[in-house]
Protein backbone atom coordinates (compact mmCIF):
# COMPACT_ATOMS: atom_id res chain seq x y z
CA UNK A 1 0.00 0.00 0.00
CA UNK A 2 2.66 2.33 0.91
CA UNK A 3 3.34 1.96 -3.43
CA UNK A 4 -0.09 3.37 -3.77
CA UNK A 5 0.69 6.14 -1.01
CA UNK A 6 -2.55 5.30 0.11
CA UNK A 7 -4.42 7.70 2.78
CA UNK A 8 -7.91 8.60 4.11
CA UNK A 9 -8.63 9.67 0.97
CA UNK A 10 -8.05 7.40 -1.07
CA UNK A 11 -9.74 4.81 1.04
CA UNK A 12 -12.95 7.10 0.87
CA UNK A 13 -12.42 7.01 -2.97
CA UNK A 14 -12.28 3.68 -3.71
CA UNK A 15 -15.10 3.50 -1.17
CA UNK A 16 -17.49 5.55 -3.00
CA UNK A 17 -16.18 4.00 -6.80
CA UNK A 18 -17.56 0.63 -5.26
CA UNK A 19 -20.72 2.30 -4.07
CA UNK A 20 -21.30 3.97 -7.23
CA UNK A 21 -20.35 0.69 -9.93
CA UNK A 22 -21.67 -1.99 -7.64
CA UNK A 23 -24.57 -0.52 -7.34
CA UNK A 24 -25.28 0.37 -10.59
CA UNK A 25 -24.30 -3.69 -11.45
CA UNK A 26 -26.53 -4.98 -8.58
CA UNK A 27 -29.46 -3.55 -9.66
CA UNK A 28 -29.18 -4.05 -13.30
CA UNK A 29 -29.07 -7.64 -12.31
CA UNK A 30 -25.20 -7.78 -14.26
CA UNK A 31 -23.17 -10.78 -11.96
CA UNK A 32 -26.42 -13.09 -13.03
CA UNK A 33 -27.67 -12.33 -16.35
CA UNK A 34 -26.12 -15.15 -18.25
CA UNK A 35 -25.34 -15.42 -21.66
CA UNK A 36 -25.51 -13.10 -24.71
CA UNK A 37 -25.62 -13.70 -28.78
CA UNK A 38 -23.14 -11.00 -28.84
CA UNK A 39 -19.81 -12.55 -29.19
CA UNK A 40 -19.86 -14.44 -26.33
CA UNK A 41 -20.10 -17.73 -28.73
CA UNK A 42 -16.49 -17.35 -29.43
CA UNK A 43 -16.43 -18.24 -25.02
CA UNK A 44 -17.75 -21.77 -25.65
CA UNK A 45 -15.62 -22.35 -28.73
CA UNK A 46 -12.27 -21.56 -27.09
CA UNK A 47 -13.57 -23.79 -24.16
CA UNK A 48 -14.21 -26.62 -26.47
CA UNK A 49 -10.79 -26.17 -27.42
CA UNK A 50 -8.79 -25.83 -24.74
CA UNK A 51 -10.61 -29.19 -23.82
CA UNK A 52 -8.74 -30.85 -25.87
CA UNK A 53 -5.75 -28.72 -27.05
CA UNK A 54 -2.98 -26.98 -24.79
CA UNK A 55 -3.29 -23.43 -23.88
CA UNK A 56 -0.21 -22.29 -26.27
CA UNK A 57 -1.76 -23.81 -28.95
CA UNK A 58 -5.46 -22.52 -28.86
CA UNK A 59 -3.75 -18.84 -27.79
CA UNK A 60 -1.55 -19.28 -31.12
CA UNK A 61 -4.67 -20.14 -33.32
CA UNK A 62 -6.99 -17.42 -31.71
CA UNK A 63 -4.12 -14.80 -32.48
CA UNK A 64 -3.29 -15.50 -35.74
CA UNK A 65 -7.25 -15.52 -36.24
CA UNK A 66 -7.89 -12.30 -34.81
CA UNK A 67 -4.90 -10.68 -36.79
CA UNK A 68 -6.61 -11.44 -40.06
CA UNK A 69 -8.40 -8.23 -39.67
CA UNK A 70 -7.65 -6.28 -36.29
CA UNK A 71 -5.09 -5.99 -34.48
CA UNK A 72 -5.50 -6.20 -30.63
CA UNK A 73 -2.94 -9.27 -29.65
CA UNK A 74 -3.21 -8.46 -26.12
CA UNK A 75 -6.58 -8.57 -26.22
CA UNK A 76 -6.81 -11.70 -27.94
CA UNK A 77 -4.08 -13.51 -25.42
CA UNK A 78 -6.25 -12.29 -22.55
CA UNK A 79 -9.37 -13.69 -23.79
CA UNK A 80 -7.78 -17.37 -24.08
CA UNK A 81 -6.38 -16.73 -20.78
CA UNK A 82 -10.03 -15.65 -19.12
CA UNK A 83 -11.64 -18.92 -20.86
CA UNK A 84 -9.00 -21.17 -19.45
CA UNK A 85 -9.26 -19.67 -15.92
CA UNK A 86 -13.05 -19.29 -16.13
CA UNK A 87 -14.67 -21.60 -18.67
CA UNK A 88 -18.13 -20.92 -19.78
CA UNK A 89 -19.26 -19.71 -16.08
CA UNK A 90 -20.57 -16.24 -16.95
CA UNK A 91 -21.04 -15.33 -13.12
CA UNK A 92 -17.20 -15.54 -13.26
CA UNK A 93 -16.73 -13.77 -16.19
CA UNK A 94 -19.08 -11.21 -14.78
CA UNK A 95 -17.11 -10.19 -11.25
CA UNK A 96 -14.09 -10.27 -13.35
CA UNK A 97 -14.88 -7.80 -15.36
CA UNK A 98 -16.25 -5.43 -12.60
CA UNK A 99 -13.25 -5.88 -10.82
CA UNK A 100 -11.89 -4.52 -13.78
CA UNK A 101 -13.93 -1.59 -13.67
CA UNK A 102 -13.28 -1.03 -10.38
CA UNK A 103 -9.45 -1.05 -10.24
CA UNK A 104 -9.51 1.38 -13.48
CA UNK A 105 -12.00 3.29 -11.68
CA UNK A 106 -9.25 3.35 -8.90
CA UNK A 107 -6.02 4.05 -11.28
CA UNK A 108 -7.76 7.04 -13.15
CA UNK A 109 -8.47 8.53 -9.62
CA UNK A 110 -4.88 7.64 -7.86
CA UNK A 111 -3.45 9.31 -11.73
CA UNK A 112 -6.00 12.54 -10.76
CA UNK A 113 -4.80 12.89 -7.21
CA UNK A 114 -1.05 12.45 -7.85
CA UNK A 115 -1.10 15.35 -10.61
CA UNK A 116 -2.28 17.38 -8.13
CA UNK A 117 -6.20 17.52 -7.98
CA UNK A 118 -8.22 17.09 -5.15
CA UNK A 119 -10.46 14.53 -3.78
CA UNK A 120 -13.61 15.66 -5.38
CA UNK A 121 -11.91 16.97 -8.72
CA UNK A 122 -10.13 13.35 -8.86
CA UNK A 123 -13.29 11.40 -8.52
CA UNK A 124 -15.29 13.45 -10.92
CA UNK A 125 -12.30 13.57 -13.85
CA UNK A 126 -12.97 9.34 -12.92
CA UNK A 127 -16.75 9.34 -13.53
CA UNK A 128 -16.96 11.82 -16.61
CA UNK A 129 -14.26 9.43 -18.63
CA UNK A 130 -16.25 6.39 -17.64
CA UNK A 131 -19.92 7.29 -16.96
CA UNK A 132 -21.08 8.01 -20.77
CA UNK A 133 -22.66 5.38 -23.44
CA UNK A 134 -19.42 3.41 -23.02
CA UNK A 135 -20.16 2.53 -19.59
CA UNK A 136 -21.51 -0.56 -21.44
CA UNK A 137 -18.22 -2.36 -21.59
CA UNK A 138 -18.06 -3.28 -17.82
CA UNK A 139 -20.93 -5.74 -18.67
CA UNK A 140 -20.12 -6.43 -22.20
CA UNK A 141 -17.03 -9.57 -21.44
CA UNK A 142 -16.43 -10.19 -25.38
CA UNK A 143 -15.20 -6.03 -26.03
CA UNK A 144 -11.62 -5.33 -25.93
CA UNK A 145 -12.39 -2.01 -24.17
CA UNK A 146 -12.49 -3.12 -20.64
CA UNK A 147 -8.80 -4.30 -20.84
CA UNK A 148 -7.59 -1.85 -22.76
CA UNK A 149 -9.18 0.98 -20.61
CA UNK A 150 -7.60 -0.94 -17.50
CA UNK A 151 -4.12 -0.85 -19.09
CA UNK A 152 -5.10 2.69 -20.19
CA UNK A 153 -5.26 3.00 -16.23
CA UNK A 154 -2.74 1.48 -15.69
CA UNK A 155 0.07 3.75 -17.60
CA UNK A 156 -1.83 6.61 -16.49
CA UNK A 157 -1.29 6.11 -12.96
CA UNK A 158 2.89 4.59 -13.80
CA UNK A 159 3.31 7.91 -15.50
CA UNK A 160 1.91 10.12 -12.95
CA UNK A 161 4.04 8.06 -9.96
CA UNK A 162 6.86 8.33 -12.26
CA UNK A 163 6.84 12.10 -13.58
CA UNK A 164 5.81 13.76 -10.30
CA UNK A 165 8.77 12.42 -8.14
CA UNK A 166 6.92 9.88 -5.69
CA UNK A 167 8.10 6.61 -7.10
CA UNK A 168 11.05 7.36 -9.81
CA UNK A 169 12.92 4.67 -9.81
CA UNK A 170 14.10 1.39 -12.33
CA UNK A 171 11.43 -0.97 -11.45
CA UNK A 172 8.60 1.93 -12.02
CA UNK A 173 10.10 3.72 -14.62
CA UNK A 174 10.35 0.42 -16.72
CA UNK A 175 6.55 -0.40 -15.90
CA UNK A 176 5.67 2.84 -17.04
CA UNK A 177 7.41 1.79 -20.24
CA UNK A 178 6.10 -1.64 -20.64
CA UNK A 179 2.41 -0.39 -19.88
CA UNK A 180 3.11 1.49 -22.83
CA UNK A 181 4.03 -1.25 -24.95
CA UNK A 182 1.07 -3.22 -24.22
CA UNK A 183 -1.47 -0.75 -24.59
CA UNK A 184 -0.88 -0.93 -28.49
CA UNK A 185 -2.04 -3.99 -28.40
CA UNK A 186 -5.10 -4.04 -26.94
CA UNK A 187 -7.16 -2.14 -29.83
CA UNK A 188 -6.59 0.13 -32.58
CA UNK A 189 -8.12 3.00 -30.77
CA UNK A 190 -6.16 2.63 -27.41
CA UNK A 191 -2.62 2.05 -30.45
CA UNK A 192 -3.25 6.11 -30.69
CA UNK A 193 -3.66 7.41 -27.27
CA UNK A 194 0.03 6.26 -26.45
CA UNK A 195 1.35 10.10 -27.64
CA UNK A 196 -0.99 11.65 -25.04
CA UNK A 197 -0.10 9.50 -22.19
CA UNK A 198 3.51 10.80 -22.70
CA UNK A 199 2.70 14.04 -23.43
CA UNK A 200 0.71 13.68 -19.91
CA UNK A 201 3.89 12.76 -18.28
CA UNK A 202 6.27 15.23 -19.26
CA UNK A 203 4.14 18.07 -18.57
CA UNK A 204 3.72 16.37 -15.03
CA UNK A 205 7.57 16.10 -15.12
CA UNK A 206 7.91 19.70 -16.25
CA UNK A 207 5.98 21.25 -13.73
CA UNK A 208 7.79 19.15 -10.82
CA UNK A 209 11.25 20.50 -12.32
CA UNK A 210 10.09 24.06 -13.34
CA UNK A 211 11.01 23.05 -16.94
CA UNK A 212 9.26 23.58 -19.78
CA UNK A 213 8.01 20.57 -22.43
CA UNK A 214 11.02 20.24 -24.65
CA UNK A 215 13.81 20.12 -21.89
CA UNK A 216 11.34 17.81 -20.15
CA UNK A 217 11.82 15.95 -23.08
CA UNK A 218 15.53 16.17 -23.20
CA UNK A 219 15.84 14.51 -20.07
CA UNK A 220 13.65 11.47 -20.77
CA UNK A 221 14.42 10.68 -24.25
CA UNK A 222 14.65 6.81 -23.77
CA UNK A 223 11.67 6.70 -22.12
CA UNK A 224 9.80 8.74 -24.59
CA UNK A 225 11.49 7.75 -27.78
CA UNK A 226 11.02 3.41 -26.98
CA UNK A 227 6.81 3.83 -26.57
CA UNK A 228 6.79 6.22 -29.72
CA UNK A 229 9.24 3.93 -31.55
CA UNK A 230 6.87 0.93 -31.14
CA UNK A 231 3.57 2.58 -31.73
CA UNK A 232 5.11 3.93 -35.33
CA UNK A 233 5.90 -0.01 -35.75
CA UNK A 234 2.26 -1.29 -34.39
CA UNK A 235 0.79 1.37 -37.00
CA UNK A 236 3.05 0.39 -40.16
CA UNK A 237 2.15 -3.11 -39.23
CA UNK A 238 -1.68 -2.27 -39.35
CA UNK A 239 -1.53 -0.68 -42.73
CA UNK A 240 0.92 -3.18 -44.66
CA UNK A 241 -0.19 -6.34 -42.71
CA UNK A 242 -3.33 -6.29 -40.91
CA UNK A 243 -5.31 -3.68 -43.21
CA UNK A 244 -7.27 -0.48 -42.57
CA UNK A 245 -10.45 -1.44 -44.27
CA UNK A 246 -11.25 -5.00 -43.54
CA UNK A 247 -14.79 -4.31 -41.32
CA UNK A 248 -16.84 -2.75 -43.40
CA UNK A 249 -18.79 -0.26 -41.02
CA UNK A 250 -15.54 0.34 -39.28
CA UNK A 251 -11.85 1.21 -39.77
CA UNK A 252 -9.87 3.86 -41.95
CA UNK A 253 -10.71 4.83 -45.82
CA UNK A 254 -10.29 7.94 -48.34
CA UNK A 255 -13.08 9.80 -46.39
CA UNK A 256 -10.69 10.43 -43.87
CA UNK A 257 -8.13 12.34 -45.95
CA UNK A 258 -10.88 14.77 -47.20
CA UNK A 259 -11.13 18.29 -46.00
CA UNK A 260 -15.05 17.48 -44.90
CA UNK A 261 -13.59 15.64 -41.73
CA UNK A 262 -11.95 19.26 -40.32
CA UNK A 263 -15.64 20.62 -40.27
CA UNK A 264 -17.46 17.38 -39.38
CA UNK A 265 -15.05 17.74 -36.53
CA UNK A 266 -16.26 20.87 -35.04
CA UNK A 267 -19.66 20.28 -35.96
CA UNK A 268 -19.73 16.72 -33.75
CA UNK A 269 -17.75 18.90 -30.76
CA UNK A 270 -21.31 20.68 -30.01
CA UNK A 271 -22.60 17.56 -30.09
CA UNK A 272 -21.65 16.66 -27.26
CA UNK A 273 -22.92 18.00 -23.43
CA UNK A 274 -19.55 18.35 -21.96
CA UNK A 275 -18.09 20.55 -24.62
CA UNK A 276 -20.80 23.29 -23.73
CA UNK A 277 -19.11 22.56 -19.67
CA UNK A 278 -15.79 23.27 -20.92
CA UNK A 279 -16.80 26.52 -23.07
CA UNK A 280 -18.74 27.87 -19.77
CA UNK A 281 -15.48 27.23 -17.40
CA UNK A 282 -13.03 28.81 -20.31
CA UNK A 283 -15.72 31.82 -19.88
CA UNK A 284 -15.41 31.78 -16.21
CA UNK A 285 -11.76 32.20 -16.39
CA UNK A 286 -11.22 34.89 -19.23
CA UNK A 287 -14.30 37.34 -17.83
CA UNK A 288 -12.43 36.62 -14.52
CA UNK A 289 -8.78 36.73 -14.98
CA UNK A 290 -8.46 38.87 -18.60
CA UNK A 291 -11.17 41.24 -18.31
CA UNK A 292 -10.91 42.89 -14.90
CA UNK A 293 -7.06 42.79 -14.88
CA UNK A 294 -5.39 45.24 -12.20
CA UNK A 295 -4.84 43.49 -9.42
CA UNK A 296 -0.71 42.69 -8.46
CA UNK A 297 0.39 39.40 -9.69
CA UNK A 298 -2.16 39.73 -12.76
CA UNK A 299 0.49 39.45 -15.58
CA UNK A 300 2.32 36.44 -13.99
CA UNK A 301 -1.16 34.67 -13.58
CA UNK A 302 -2.10 35.36 -16.56
CA UNK A 303 1.49 33.95 -18.55
CA UNK A 304 1.03 30.96 -16.32
CA UNK A 305 -2.89 30.49 -17.64
CA UNK A 306 -2.18 30.56 -21.31
CA UNK A 307 0.75 28.27 -20.66
CA UNK A 308 -1.78 25.90 -18.61
CA UNK A 309 -4.11 26.06 -22.00
CA UNK A 310 -1.86 25.33 -24.96
CA UNK A 311 -0.90 22.08 -23.10
CA UNK A 312 -4.23 21.35 -22.47
CA UNK A 313 -5.08 22.00 -25.86
CA UNK A 314 -2.38 19.61 -27.25
CA UNK A 315 -3.22 17.28 -24.64
CA UNK A 316 -6.99 16.88 -25.42
CA UNK A 317 -5.85 16.91 -29.10
CA UNK A 318 -3.63 14.22 -28.51
CA UNK A 319 -6.83 11.81 -27.28
CA UNK A 320 -9.74 13.35 -28.99
CA UNK A 321 -8.40 14.24 -32.69
CA UNK A 322 -6.83 10.67 -33.55
CA UNK A 323 -9.86 8.54 -32.02
CA UNK A 324 -12.30 10.81 -34.62
CA UNK A 325 -10.30 10.02 -37.29
CA UNK A 326 -10.20 6.86 -36.71
CA UNK A 327 -14.05 6.12 -35.64
CA UNK A 328 -15.35 8.75 -38.73
CA UNK A 329 -16.39 6.50 -41.13
CA UNK A 330 -18.34 4.89 -38.08
CA UNK A 331 -18.96 7.73 -35.94
CA UNK A 332 -18.48 7.51 -32.13
CA UNK A 333 -21.31 5.55 -30.92
CA UNK A 334 -21.10 3.15 -27.40
CA UNK A 335 -17.85 1.86 -26.42
CA UNK A 336 -16.14 4.16 -28.75
CA UNK A 337 -16.84 6.71 -26.28
CA UNK A 338 -13.61 5.36 -23.85
CA UNK A 339 -10.88 6.23 -24.53
CA UNK A 340 -12.33 9.35 -26.59
CA UNK A 341 -13.90 11.13 -23.73
CA UNK A 342 -10.56 10.95 -21.73
CA UNK A 343 -9.63 13.57 -23.93
CA UNK A 344 -12.63 15.98 -22.81
CA UNK A 345 -13.21 15.11 -18.67
CA UNK A 346 -8.82 16.11 -18.76
CA UNK A 347 -9.90 19.39 -19.47
CA UNK A 348 -12.92 19.88 -17.36
CA UNK A 349 -10.91 18.70 -14.55
CA UNK A 350 -8.29 21.14 -15.48
CA UNK A 351 -10.02 23.99 -15.94
CA UNK A 352 -11.68 23.32 -12.71
CA UNK A 353 -8.26 23.70 -11.11
CA UNK A 354 -7.45 26.49 -12.31
CA UNK A 355 -10.82 27.68 -11.16
CA UNK A 356 -10.60 26.50 -7.54
CA UNK A 357 -7.09 27.92 -7.68
CA UNK A 358 -7.54 31.52 -8.62
CA UNK A 359 -8.15 33.87 -5.88
CA UNK A 360 -10.18 36.40 -8.28
CA UNK A 361 -13.19 33.88 -8.92
CA UNK A 362 -16.08 34.01 -6.35
CA UNK A 363 -17.01 30.91 -4.46
CA UNK A 364 -20.22 30.92 -6.21
CA UNK A 365 -18.39 30.48 -9.40
CA UNK A 366 -16.43 27.89 -8.03
CA UNK A 367 -18.99 25.66 -7.00
CA UNK A 368 -21.25 26.07 -10.17
CA UNK A 369 -19.06 24.77 -11.78
CA UNK A 370 -18.57 21.56 -9.75
CA UNK A 371 -22.45 21.28 -9.53
CA UNK A 372 -23.27 21.47 -13.87
CA UNK A 373 -20.25 19.03 -13.63
CA UNK A 374 -22.07 16.89 -10.56
CA UNK A 375 -25.49 17.67 -12.62
CA UNK A 376 -23.90 16.35 -16.13
CA UNK A 377 -22.33 12.82 -14.39
CA UNK A 378 -25.96 12.25 -13.30
CA UNK A 379 -27.27 13.61 -17.08
CA UNK A 380 -24.70 10.58 -18.30
CA UNK A 381 -25.73 8.29 -15.95
CA UNK A 382 -29.45 8.39 -16.04
CA UNK A 383 -29.94 9.24 -19.69
CA UNK A 384 -26.91 6.37 -20.77
CA UNK A 385 -24.79 4.28 -18.26
CA UNK A 386 -27.73 2.94 -16.35
CA UNK A 387 -30.47 2.64 -19.15
CA UNK A 388 -27.83 1.17 -21.78
CA UNK A 389 -26.55 -1.85 -18.98
CA UNK A 390 -29.90 -2.13 -18.03
CA UNK A 391 -31.05 -3.25 -21.28
CA UNK A 392 -28.23 -5.23 -22.08
CA UNK A 393 -28.53 -7.12 -19.00
CA UNK A 394 -32.81 -7.88 -19.55
CA UNK A 395 -31.04 -9.26 -23.03
CA UNK A 396 -28.83 -11.72 -21.46
CA UNK A 397 -31.72 -12.81 -19.14
CA UNK A 398 -34.17 -13.20 -22.00
CA UNK A 399 -31.55 -15.31 -23.95
CA UNK A 400 -29.95 -17.34 -21.45
CA UNK A 401 -33.86 -18.10 -20.59
CA UNK A 402 -34.08 -18.78 -24.58
CA UNK A 403 -31.71 -21.43 -24.22
CA UNK A 404 -32.03 -23.10 -21.33
CA UNK A 405 -35.38 -24.20 -22.19
CA UNK A 406 -34.49 -25.19 -25.63
CA UNK A 407 -31.90 -27.58 -23.97
CA UNK A 408 -34.16 -28.38 -21.33
CA UNK A 409 -37.04 -29.97 -23.52
CA UNK A 410 -35.16 -31.28 -26.72
CA UNK A 411 -32.54 -33.94 -27.16
CA UNK A 412 -30.25 -34.99 -30.26
CA UNK A 413 -33.25 -36.44 -31.49
CA UNK A 414 -34.94 -33.53 -31.75
CA UNK A 415 -35.79 -30.95 -34.52
CA UNK A 416 -35.28 -27.49 -34.07
CA UNK A 417 -35.97 -24.90 -36.60
CA UNK A 418 -34.61 -21.42 -36.02
CA UNK A 419 -36.60 -18.11 -37.41
CA UNK A 420 -33.98 -15.55 -38.16
CA UNK A 421 -33.89 -12.33 -40.03
CA UNK A 422 -30.34 -12.88 -41.83
CA UNK A 423 -28.37 -9.66 -41.79
CA UNK A 424 -29.95 -7.84 -38.41
CA UNK A 425 -30.17 -11.19 -36.43
CA UNK A 426 -26.90 -12.80 -38.03
CA UNK A 427 -24.62 -12.62 -35.52
CA UNK A 428 -27.73 -14.21 -32.43
CA UNK A 429 -28.21 -16.78 -35.01
CA UNK A 430 -24.87 -17.87 -35.23
CA UNK A 431 -24.16 -17.46 -31.59
CA UNK A 432 -27.23 -19.82 -30.99
CA UNK A 433 -26.10 -22.35 -33.16
CA UNK A 434 -22.26 -22.66 -31.66
CA UNK A 435 -24.27 -23.06 -28.34
CA UNK A 436 -26.77 -25.30 -28.71
CA UNK A 437 -23.76 -27.52 -31.10
CA UNK A 438 -21.59 -27.33 -27.97
CA UNK A 439 -24.16 -27.80 -24.96
CA UNK A 440 -24.50 -31.74 -25.17
CA UNK A 441 -27.31 -33.28 -27.03
CA UNK A 442 -26.78 -31.46 -30.64
CA UNK A 443 -30.34 -31.52 -31.61
CA UNK A 444 -30.99 -31.16 -35.26
CA UNK A 445 -31.32 -27.47 -36.51
CA UNK A 446 -32.62 -25.72 -39.64
CA UNK A 447 -32.93 -22.41 -40.03
CA UNK A 448 -36.04 -20.25 -41.79
CA UNK A 449 -34.90 -16.41 -42.84
CA UNK A 450 -37.19 -13.35 -42.69
CA UNK A 451 -36.83 -10.19 -42.79
CA UNK A 452 -38.28 -7.84 -40.36
CA UNK A 453 -38.88 -4.14 -41.24
CA UNK A 454 -36.07 -2.40 -39.59
CA UNK A 455 -32.54 -2.39 -40.27
CA UNK A 456 -30.74 -0.32 -37.70
CA UNK A 457 -27.09 0.22 -37.73
CA UNK A 458 -24.19 -0.92 -38.94
CA UNK A 459 -26.27 -2.68 -41.05
CA UNK A 460 -28.09 0.98 -42.77
CA UNK A 461 -25.31 1.09 -44.89
CA UNK A 462 -26.32 -0.91 -48.06
CA UNK A 463 -23.12 -2.78 -48.89
CA UNK A 464 -23.06 -4.40 -45.74
CA UNK A 465 -26.30 -5.63 -45.50
CA UNK A 466 -25.64 -7.09 -48.80
CA UNK A 467 -22.60 -8.61 -47.04
CA UNK A 468 -23.74 -9.45 -44.42
CA UNK A 469 -26.89 -11.66 -46.08
CA UNK A 470 -24.73 -13.03 -48.70
CA UNK A 471 -22.67 -14.53 -45.36
CA UNK A 472 -24.98 -15.35 -43.86
CA UNK A 473 -26.36 -17.64 -46.82
CA UNK A 474 -23.21 -18.81 -47.00
CA UNK A 475 -22.84 -19.97 -43.45
CA UNK A 476 -26.24 -21.78 -43.01
CA UNK A 477 -26.19 -23.53 -46.76
CA UNK A 478 -26.35 -27.02 -45.35
CA UNK A 479 -29.59 -25.75 -42.82
CA UNK A 480 -31.91 -24.19 -44.76
CA UNK A 481 -35.53 -24.96 -43.32
CA UNK A 482 -37.50 -26.95 -46.39
CA UNK A 483 -41.13 -26.77 -45.23
CA UNK A 484 -42.26 -28.97 -48.16
CA UNK A 485 -40.49 -31.52 -46.46
CA UNK A 486 -42.32 -32.99 -43.50
CA UNK A 487 -43.19 -30.53 -40.56
CA UNK A 488 -44.24 -33.16 -38.27
CA UNK A 489 -40.77 -33.60 -36.89
CA UNK A 490 -40.68 -29.97 -35.86
CA UNK A 491 -40.31 -30.54 -31.99
CA UNK A 492 -39.06 -26.57 -31.07
CA UNK A 493 -39.28 -23.64 -33.24
CA UNK A 494 -37.01 -20.23 -31.82
CA UNK A 495 -37.78 -17.39 -32.73
CA UNK A 496 -35.67 -14.06 -32.56
CA UNK A 497 -37.30 -10.74 -31.78
CA UNK A 498 -39.90 -8.82 -34.63
CA UNK A 499 -40.26 -12.09 -36.66
CA UNK A 500 -43.82 -13.76 -35.11
CA UNK A 501 -46.60 -12.21 -36.60
CA UNK A 502 -44.92 -12.71 -40.28
CA UNK A 503 -44.12 -16.18 -39.33
CA UNK A 504 -47.66 -16.62 -38.51
CA UNK A 505 -48.34 -15.39 -41.74
CA UNK A 506 -45.94 -17.47 -44.27
CA UNK A 507 -46.05 -20.78 -42.51
CA UNK A 508 -50.31 -20.61 -41.49
CA UNK A 509 -50.11 -24.14 -44.04
CA UNK A 510 -48.72 -25.94 -41.48
CA UNK A 511 -47.58 -24.17 -38.27
CA UNK A 512 -51.19 -24.45 -35.87
CA UNK A 513 -50.59 -22.46 -32.59
CA UNK A 514 -53.08 -24.93 -31.10
CA UNK A 515 -50.01 -27.83 -31.19
CA UNK A 516 -47.66 -25.56 -29.13
CA UNK A 517 -47.19 -24.17 -26.07
CA UNK A 518 -45.59 -20.60 -26.01
CA UNK A 519 -42.87 -19.48 -24.11
CA UNK A 520 -42.17 -15.59 -24.31
CA UNK A 521 -38.74 -14.09 -23.10
CA UNK A 522 -38.45 -10.54 -23.58
CA UNK A 523 -39.57 -10.83 -27.86
CA UNK A 524 -37.23 -13.56 -27.94
CA UNK A 525 -40.10 -16.79 -28.59
CA UNK A 526 -40.27 -20.82 -28.10
CA UNK A 527 -42.80 -22.86 -29.49
CA UNK A 528 -42.69 -26.07 -27.70
CA UNK A 529 -44.84 -29.14 -29.62
CA UNK A 530 -47.10 -30.53 -26.49
CA UNK A 531 -47.25 -34.19 -28.09
CA UNK A 532 -42.97 -34.53 -27.86
CA UNK A 533 -43.10 -33.14 -24.09
CA UNK A 534 -44.07 -35.27 -20.97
Amino acid sequence: MNYLNCDYRDVSAFGFIIVFWLGMFLYTGTFTSGYHFIDDHEIIQLNEKLNTSSFAHVAKNYLQFDSNWRFRPFWALHRVMEVKMFGTNFQLWACYTVLLCLMTSFLLYKSASLAGFSLMQSLLFVFLTLVNPAAIIWCQIADSENIGMFVLSVSLFLGALVSTGKRNNFFFRSGFILSLLILPLCKESFTLVVPAVLFMYLWLYSVRTNLGICNSFKQNKLLVIVPLLYMTACIAFIILRVGTSKIVYAGVNESMFSTKIIFDFFASLFTYEIFYLILLGILIILIREFLMPGIPGFRSFSKKLIGYFLNLFVLSALVIIPQFAIYYKSGIRWRYYVPFMLGFSVVVTYLMKIIFDSKRLSKFSKYTFVCLTAVLIIQQTLTYALPDVMIYNNERRAMTAMLSTIEVNTDNYSNILVVMDPVMHWGYGRSLFIYLNNSGDSAKMNFSFIKIDTVHYPYNDTALYRITENYTMKYFRSYYFDSTKSTNDISCIAMFPGLEEKFLHQYNDWFVKDNFDRYYFDEYIVYLRKSSRN
